[in-house]
């Protein structure tokens, strides 16, 4: 690069990079200060691919593939970014699927730039790769996104679903600790007084998952489960013939303690 081209880095992106690392720092603490440098180098890449383009522009030459591609990298990077968000705070399934389109995308933008930097000839393809790498991990986070926002509902509902009978109530502490994993989305119901014998908790509990329950432990006290990707299940009976039934969203591991 020449002594102009040097000087657009650093005043568009290594200057903007330290600042932004510096004051996230500041703002979220030196602990946090792995995350606030990555935010920065991403301010700092975005904003020498702007640069880059609109100096390439005022000469009448079409964007450099780099500019593209790292103006690009800003959409996967940050659905990595909220992916994490929902796999510790919502569902771990939706979060795989968000890494997924981010890795299809990363894909996408390397190839794209590799392309551009050995076939020069092949820029439509390469900015259109580029493009590819942005739009699909939009477009996989946005319904995933959607799915975590709505991850309360989806797990009430799941323990409203439960066919019992009679009035119902959120569980207490002892009840809630019985039963819970402490996961991030976690509901724990509690019906009272259910008068049901560990074969009867068996099939609605069938009913309930649609899975059949290969033996039922005990006769009065006994506790069945069920756990997808997307939902886990629970349901037991305590000595006092309370019915306590829990549902979560499993989320990452490193989160529920």
């Amino acid at each position: 690069m020449g002594s102009t081209a040097w000087r657009r880095f650093v005043q568009a992106g290594v200057l903007p990079a330290v600042a932004t690392t510096v004051l996230l720092a500041l703002a979220l603490g030196v602990e946090n200060v792995g995350a606030a440098a990555t935010i920065g180098v991403l301010t700092g890449l975005v904003g020498w691919a702007v640069a880059s383009s609109q100096h390439a522009e005022s000469l009448g030459r079409p964007m450099p593939v780099l500019a593209v591609a790292l103006g690009a990298a800003a959409v996967p990077v940050v659905c990595f970014v909220a992916s994490i968000w929902v796999g510790g705070a919502a569902s771990e399934a939706a979060a795989g699927w968000m890494m997924r389109g981010v890795q299809v995308g990363a894909g996408c933008l390397v190839v794209g730039v590799v392309l551009g930097v050995l076939a020069a000839r092949a820029r439509e393809v390469s900015v259109g790769l580029c493009l590819v790498g942005a739009l699909v991990p939009a477009l996989v986070a946005v319904p995933m996104g959607i799915v975590a926002l709505r991850t309360d509902e989806r797990v009430e509902a799941a323990v409203d679903d439960f066919p019992a009978r009679g009035p119902s109530r959120p569980a207490d502490g002892d009840e809630a600790v019985d039963l819970s994993e402490n996961e991030m989305v976690e509901v724990v119901r509690a019906w009272p007084g259910a008068d049901l014998t560990c074969a009867d908790l068996a099939r609605r509990f069938e009913d309930w998952t649609g899975r059949a329950v290969a033996s039922v432990p005990g006769d009065r006290t006994c506790r069945l489960e069920h756990t997808s990707a997307w939902l886990g299940r629970r349901a037991a009976l305590r000595p006092d013939g309370t019915l306590l039934v829990a549902a979560w969203s499993p989320t990452a591991s490193w989160v529920a303690q």
